[in-house]
């Protein structure tokens, strides 16, 4: 009985099976991720398609009503890619001191929402303002999720 253990060992007949068992795993494991990362990528993409209608609207109406919308949307958008685990891009910049500041897409993107929303509560809204930060906006979420 040994003898027959070692051998099967030598010639390595059990982890044979067991590789086999890892691998289907692996692919059945592959297979799921690939079709969350399907279902993730077209709910993003109807989430953008949301996002980029209501800006439209914003353009047009201006009012604080469709501001609030817009802006939620994007709170969505932004809190889906961060749950997918979407890369982050850096930017680095240097202050007036000279020293480094690193800035993230996301608070690029905070502080462009910051812009818009003084826009919105001035009583003198620039028309071209808005359009200009929707615009910085809708080019730093491309960024983010392609």
């Amino acid at each position: 009985m040994i003898r027959v253990n070692r051998m099967s060992e030598e010639l390595g007949l059990n982890t044979i099976k067991v590789e086999k068992k890892k691998s289907a795993e692996k692919e059945f494991g592959e297979y799921l991720k690939k079709s969350r990362e399907t279902y993730s990528k077209e709910e993003l993409n109807l989430m953008f398609k949301a996002l980029d209608e209501q800006s439209k609207k914003l353009v047009k109406n201006q009012t604080l009503e469709d501001f609030k919308k817009y802006r939620e949307l994007l709170k969505n958008f932004i809190k889906k890619c961060l749950d997918m685990g979407l890369d982050i891009f850096e930017e680095k910049n240097f202050s007036r001191f000279g020293r480094q500041k690193v800035l993230t897409a996301i608070k690029i993107i905070d502080e462009k929402v910051m812009e818009l929303a003084q826009q919105f509560l001035s009583e003198h809204r620039d028309a071209i303002k808005i359009l200009s930060l929707l615009d910085e906006i809708r080019g730093l979420i491309v960024d983010l999720y392609t």
